[in-house]
């Protein structure tokens, strides 16, 4: 792919608007961040790729059983409340 692109005044800085085909190739979207490479003559942008973090250590602590039982002992406490059972929808809950 190969694309012309136009250097332009964004307040006190110059800017390269990228097209939207590039953006979609790299899934860009606002706030990414790039390393910019000089080679000799070129510039090249190399996406920062944002790591996720993993919450399978965080919660590997946790026991689905241990959670679901710990649910059953909560509900227990609260009453059914029937009245709440026979209210129509008032907003979007019902689509």
């Amino acid at each position: 792919m190969s694309e012309k692109l136009v250097v332009k005044q964004w307040g006190n800085s110059k800017a390269i608007r990228l097209p939207q085909a590039i953006i979609a190739k790299f899934a860009m979207s606002n706030d990414d961040y790039f390393e910019a490479t000089i080679n000799h003559d070129s510039i090249q942008l190399i996406p920062i790729t944002k790591s996720k973090p993993d919450n399978r250590k965080r919660f590997s602590k946790y026991k689905l059983d241990d959670l679901l039982a710990e649910m059953k002992e909560i509900s227990d406490e609260f009453p059914i409340i029937e009245e709440w059972e026979e209210m129509p929808p008032v907003g979007k809950e019902k689509l």
